[in-house]
């Protein structure tokens, strides 16, 4: 009973740490797509 428990509770950590990992990989993505057309537009004004 209390192995299963263990088990349980260190996969539950596991799935929620890659979650957690996930969202913050999409958010850098989604900041990155955002930035980038300003930051092109800010080095270069010739080009916008």
């Amino acid at each position: 009973m209390v192995m299963g428990t263990t088990h349980e509770t260190s996969t539950n950590i596991r799935e929620k740490g890659y979650r957690f990992r996930t969202e913050i990989i999409s958010l850098i993505a989604t900041s990155a797509v955002l930035l980038t057309p300003l930051l092109i537009t800010v080095s270069q004004p010739d080009l916008a």
